[in-house]
Protein backbone atom coordinates (compact mmCIF):
# COMPACT_ATOMS: atom_id res chain seq x y z
CA UNK A 1 0.00 0.00 0.00
CA UNK A 2 1.51 3.39 -0.69
CA UNK A 3 2.18 5.87 1.62
CA UNK A 4 -0.25 7.90 3.25
CA UNK A 5 -0.65 10.50 5.84
CA UNK A 6 -3.40 12.59 7.82
CA UNK A 7 -2.61 15.95 9.23
CA UNK A 8 -4.42 18.50 11.47
CA UNK A 9 -5.57 21.31 8.79
CA UNK A 10 -2.71 23.18 7.47
CA UNK A 11 0.20 21.73 9.52
CA UNK A 12 0.12 18.92 12.51
CA UNK A 13 0.82 15.58 11.09
CA UNK A 14 -0.65 12.50 12.95
CA UNK A 15 -0.84 9.54 10.65
CA UNK A 16 2.53 8.01 8.08
CA UNK A 17 2.78 5.46 6.27
CA UNK A 18 0.49 1.86 6.46
CA UNK A 19 3.57 0.42 7.82
CA UNK A 20 4.66 2.33 10.47
CA UNK A 21 4.16 1.82 14.09
CA UNK A 22 4.54 5.36 15.21
CA UNK A 23 3.41 8.85 14.37
CA UNK A 24 5.80 10.39 12.03
CA UNK A 25 6.64 13.67 12.84
CA UNK A 26 8.95 15.17 9.96
CA UNK A 27 9.41 14.66 6.03
CA UNK A 28 10.79 10.95 5.07
CA UNK A 29 13.01 10.88 2.14
CA UNK A 30 12.21 14.60 0.65
CA UNK A 31 14.41 16.42 -1.76
CA UNK A 32 16.62 19.27 -0.32
CA UNK A 33 15.36 22.78 -0.77
CA UNK A 34 16.81 26.27 -0.22
CA UNK A 35 14.71 28.14 2.72
CA UNK A 36 14.64 30.99 0.04
CA UNK A 37 12.18 29.39 -1.62
CA UNK A 38 9.85 29.43 1.72
CA UNK A 39 11.08 32.40 3.50
CA UNK A 40 7.89 32.01 6.04
CA UNK A 41 9.19 28.03 7.02
CA UNK A 42 10.47 28.79 10.92
CA UNK A 43 12.75 26.20 12.60
CA UNK A 44 12.03 26.04 16.23
CA UNK A 45 14.36 26.38 19.04
CA UNK A 46 14.56 27.02 22.56
CA UNK A 47 17.53 29.12 24.28
CA UNK A 48 18.40 29.54 28.34
CA UNK A 49 21.24 30.93 30.10
CA UNK A 50 23.63 28.94 32.43
CA UNK A 51 26.63 29.70 34.77
CA UNK A 52 29.67 27.47 34.18
CA UNK A 53 31.38 26.29 37.45
CA UNK A 54 33.43 29.46 37.09
CA UNK A 55 30.83 31.55 37.46
CA UNK A 56 30.86 32.53 33.80
CA UNK A 57 27.24 33.05 32.21
CA UNK A 58 26.59 31.12 29.25
CA UNK A 59 23.44 31.04 26.26
CA UNK A 60 22.60 27.56 25.31
CA UNK A 61 20.48 27.31 21.77
CA UNK A 62 18.67 23.73 21.26
CA UNK A 63 19.14 21.96 17.64
CA UNK A 64 15.67 21.89 15.93
CA UNK A 65 12.68 20.61 17.37
CA UNK A 66 9.96 21.40 15.45
CA UNK A 67 8.95 23.22 12.21
CA UNK A 68 6.61 26.49 11.64
CA UNK A 69 5.10 28.57 9.70
CA UNK A 70 4.57 32.58 9.83
CA UNK A 71 1.49 33.76 8.73
CA UNK A 72 1.02 37.47 9.98
CA UNK A 73 3.21 39.69 10.25
CA UNK A 74 1.02 42.10 12.47
CA UNK A 75 0.74 40.77 15.09
CA UNK A 76 3.72 38.80 14.25
CA UNK A 77 1.47 35.51 14.40
CA UNK A 78 3.53 31.65 13.74
CA UNK A 79 1.73 28.59 13.39
CA UNK A 80 2.99 24.97 14.77
CA UNK A 81 2.04 21.66 16.29
CA UNK A 82 0.55 21.67 19.32
CA UNK A 83 2.42 18.73 20.44
CA UNK A 84 5.61 20.82 19.60
CA UNK A 85 4.93 23.14 22.70
CA UNK A 86 2.79 21.22 25.31
CA UNK A 87 5.70 20.73 27.18
CA UNK A 88 5.80 24.19 28.10
CA UNK A 89 4.58 25.64 31.00
CA UNK A 90 4.24 29.57 32.63
CA UNK A 91 6.66 30.80 35.20
CA UNK A 92 4.64 32.31 37.71
CA UNK A 93 6.99 34.21 39.10
CA UNK A 94 7.78 36.46 35.54
CA UNK A 95 5.21 34.63 33.38
CA UNK A 96 8.39 33.11 32.04
CA UNK A 97 8.37 30.07 29.58
CA UNK A 98 9.28 26.85 31.73
CA UNK A 99 10.14 23.81 29.42
CA UNK A 100 9.45 20.44 31.74
CA UNK A 101 11.06 17.95 29.95
CA UNK A 102 14.78 18.86 29.54
CA UNK A 103 16.93 16.57 31.12
CA UNK A 104 18.12 19.13 33.49
CA UNK A 105 15.06 19.09 34.83
CA UNK A 106 12.69 22.32 35.07
CA UNK A 107 14.55 25.37 33.45
CA UNK A 108 13.20 28.86 31.90
CA UNK A 109 13.39 29.21 28.15
CA UNK A 110 13.03 31.49 25.31
CA UNK A 111 11.82 29.97 22.02
CA UNK A 112 13.93 31.10 18.92
CA UNK A 113 12.06 31.24 15.62
CA UNK A 114 14.59 30.66 13.00
CA UNK A 115 13.00 32.11 10.08
CA UNK A 116 14.74 31.24 6.07
CA UNK A 117 17.18 28.54 7.49
CA UNK A 118 17.86 26.07 5.06
CA UNK A 119 20.87 24.20 7.29
CA UNK A 120 19.02 23.25 10.60
CA UNK A 121 20.66 21.15 12.95
CA UNK A 122 23.51 23.81 13.40
CA UNK A 123 23.39 24.94 16.53
CA UNK A 124 25.76 27.48 18.95
CA UNK A 125 27.61 24.64 20.26
CA UNK A 126 27.68 22.55 17.08
CA UNK A 127 28.59 25.34 14.22
CA UNK A 128 32.36 24.98 13.25
CA UNK A 129 34.12 28.05 13.88
CA UNK A 130 33.78 30.77 11.25
CA UNK A 131 37.78 29.87 10.02
CA UNK A 132 36.44 26.14 9.47
CA UNK A 133 35.35 25.18 5.45
CA UNK A 134 32.49 23.64 6.74
CA UNK A 135 31.26 27.03 8.46
CA UNK A 136 28.29 28.48 7.11
CA UNK A 137 27.44 32.10 7.59
CA UNK A 138 24.03 32.33 9.48
CA UNK A 139 21.81 34.23 7.06
CA UNK A 140 18.06 33.57 9.15
CA UNK A 141 16.25 36.28 10.75
CA UNK A 142 15.27 35.00 14.49
CA UNK A 143 12.23 35.99 16.37
CA UNK A 144 11.76 35.31 20.19
CA UNK A 145 8.58 33.78 22.45
CA UNK A 146 9.76 35.11 25.77
CA UNK A 147 6.49 35.30 27.74
CA UNK A 148 4.03 31.49 27.68
CA UNK A 149 1.08 34.34 27.05
CA UNK A 150 2.18 34.22 23.67
CA UNK A 151 1.54 30.50 23.46
CA UNK A 152 -1.85 29.78 22.50
CA UNK A 153 -2.71 25.81 21.89
CA UNK A 154 -6.23 25.04 20.18
CA UNK A 155 -8.90 24.59 23.26
CA UNK A 156 -9.56 21.14 22.44
CA UNK A 157 -6.41 19.83 21.86
CA UNK A 158 -5.00 16.81 25.13
CA UNK A 159 -1.59 15.75 24.65
CA UNK A 160 -2.71 12.22 26.10
CA UNK A 161 -5.45 10.03 26.37
CA UNK A 162 -8.68 10.78 28.40
CA UNK A 163 -12.39 9.45 29.30
CA UNK A 164 -13.21 12.27 26.61
CA UNK A 165 -10.09 12.93 24.17
CA UNK A 166 -8.17 10.16 22.33
CA UNK A 167 -5.45 13.45 22.43
CA UNK A 168 -3.54 13.98 18.97
CA UNK A 169 -5.94 11.40 17.26
CA UNK A 170 -8.66 14.05 17.82
CA UNK A 171 -7.21 16.16 15.35
CA UNK A 172 -7.09 19.73 16.81
CA UNK A 173 -3.43 19.67 16.92
CA UNK A 174 -2.73 23.19 16.14
CA UNK A 175 -1.31 26.19 18.29
CA UNK A 176 -0.28 29.70 17.53
CA UNK A 177 2.79 31.56 19.20
CA UNK A 178 1.46 35.41 18.57
CA UNK A 179 4.53 37.73 19.59
CA UNK A 180 2.20 41.04 20.50
CA UNK A 181 3.14 44.71 19.72
CA UNK A 182 2.80 45.67 23.30
CA UNK A 183 6.08 46.80 24.56
CA UNK A 184 5.69 45.15 27.72
CA UNK A 185 5.87 41.53 25.79
CA UNK A 186 7.57 42.69 22.68
CA UNK A 187 10.68 44.40 24.46
CA UNK A 188 12.57 43.77 21.97
CA UNK A 189 10.86 45.56 19.25
CA UNK A 190 10.74 42.83 17.10
CA UNK A 191 9.48 43.03 13.95
CA UNK A 192 9.04 40.23 11.26
CA UNK A 193 11.05 40.43 7.83
CA UNK A 194 9.07 41.79 4.54
CA UNK A 195 8.16 38.78 2.66
CA UNK A 196 5.55 36.82 1.18
CA UNK A 197 3.52 35.01 3.84
CA UNK A 198 1.61 31.72 2.87
CA UNK A 199 -2.37 31.95 1.81
CA UNK A 200 -4.01 30.20 4.35
CA UNK A 201 -7.10 28.45 3.03
CA UNK A 202 -11.22 28.59 4.45
CA UNK A 203 -12.55 29.17 6.36
CA UNK A 204 -14.44 26.43 5.67
CA UNK A 205 -17.35 24.42 6.97
CA UNK A 206 -18.01 21.04 7.64
CA UNK A 207 -19.01 19.33 5.24
CA UNK A 208 -16.14 21.25 3.06
CA UNK A 209 -12.42 20.03 1.74
CA UNK A 210 -9.40 21.85 1.50
CA UNK A 211 -8.28 20.35 -1.98
CA UNK A 212 -9.53 18.11 -4.88
CA UNK A 213 -9.17 14.81 -5.15
CA UNK A 214 -5.48 13.76 -6.16
CA UNK A 215 -4.36 17.61 -5.85
CA UNK A 216 -0.50 17.52 -5.26
CA UNK A 217 0.76 19.37 -2.16
CA UNK A 218 3.91 20.27 -1.31
CA UNK A 219 4.68 19.51 2.45
CA UNK A 220 8.38 21.33 3.86
CA UNK A 221 10.25 20.66 7.13
CA UNK A 222 13.35 19.31 8.34
CA UNK A 223 13.17 15.43 7.56
CA UNK A 224 14.97 12.40 8.34
CA UNK A 225 17.10 10.22 6.19
CA UNK A 226 14.35 7.64 6.83
CA UNK A 227 11.80 6.14 8.38
CA UNK A 228 12.53 6.77 12.02
CA UNK A 229 15.77 7.83 11.15
CA UNK A 230 18.72 10.75 11.99
CA UNK A 231 18.03 13.70 11.07
CA UNK A 232 19.35 15.21 7.89
CA UNK A 233 21.19 18.92 7.60
CA UNK A 234 18.98 20.63 5.65
CA UNK A 235 15.36 21.83 5.04
CA UNK A 236 13.73 19.02 2.72
CA UNK A 237 10.40 19.17 0.72
CA UNK A 238 8.09 16.67 -0.97
CA UNK A 239 5.02 16.29 -2.77
CA UNK A 240 1.92 14.07 -2.16
CA UNK A 241 -1.91 13.99 -3.82
CA UNK A 242 -4.63 14.59 -1.48
CA UNK A 243 -6.98 12.08 -0.45
CA UNK A 244 -10.43 12.40 0.54
CA UNK A 245 -11.66 11.68 3.93
CA UNK A 246 -13.81 8.56 3.06
CA UNK A 247 -11.03 7.20 0.46
CA UNK A 248 -8.46 7.70 3.83
CA UNK A 249 -11.08 6.03 6.02
CA UNK A 250 -11.25 3.16 3.51
CA UNK A 251 -7.66 2.65 2.50
CA UNK A 252 -6.94 2.93 6.43
CA UNK A 253 -9.86 -0.03 7.20
CA UNK A 254 -8.28 -1.89 4.09
CA UNK A 255 -4.82 -2.36 5.47
CA UNK A 256 -6.19 -3.91 8.64
CA UNK A 257 -4.40 -3.38 12.13
CA UNK A 258 -1.13 -2.95 10.35
CA UNK A 259 -1.18 0.61 12.24
CA UNK A 260 -1.98 1.61 15.88
CA UNK A 261 -3.29 5.07 13.70
CA UNK A 262 -5.42 3.10 11.64
CA UNK A 263 -7.04 0.97 13.89
CA UNK A 264 -7.89 4.19 16.29
CA UNK A 265 -8.96 6.44 13.38
CA UNK A 266 -11.32 3.52 11.62
CA UNK A 267 -12.07 1.41 14.07
CA UNK A 268 -12.83 3.54 17.21
CA UNK A 269 -12.49 7.47 16.19
CA UNK A 270 -14.82 7.53 13.21
CA UNK A 271 -16.08 4.27 12.76
CA UNK A 272 -19.75 6.06 12.31
CA UNK A 273 -18.86 8.42 10.22
CA UNK A 274 -17.25 5.96 7.83
CA UNK A 275 -14.65 9.17 6.62
CA UNK A 276 -11.69 11.13 8.41
CA UNK A 277 -13.22 14.37 9.03
CA UNK A 278 -11.60 17.88 7.11
CA UNK A 279 -9.73 18.86 9.96
CA UNK A 280 -7.78 16.46 9.25
CA UNK A 281 -5.82 16.26 5.41
CA UNK A 282 -5.24 13.01 4.18
CA UNK A 283 -2.76 12.20 1.38
CA UNK A 284 -0.16 9.75 -0.39
CA UNK A 285 2.73 9.30 -2.57
CA UNK A 286 5.37 6.04 -2.51
CA UNK A 287 8.45 6.57 -1.27
CA UNK A 288 8.27 9.39 0.58
CA UNK A 289 5.93 10.06 3.93
CA UNK A 290 5.91 13.39 6.19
Amino acid sequence: MASIWSATLLISLVVSSSHHKALEERIVNGDPVSASQYPWMVSLRYEFEYEEYDGTQNLYTGSHFCGASLIESDPITILTAAHCVDGFSQNYDNGGIIYTNHPWGNITVTIACDLNRTVAQQTATTMPNASSPDYIKPTWDTLYVSDYSMINIHPKYSSGFTSTSWGIYDGYDIALLIIPDDDMYNDQNQTAPEIDLPTIPGPYTSSQSCCASDEELTQIGYGLNETNGSLTETLESTTMDYVTGTQCFDEFKAAGNDTIVGVLLTQYLFVDEEEIPNRFVCAKTPGTDA
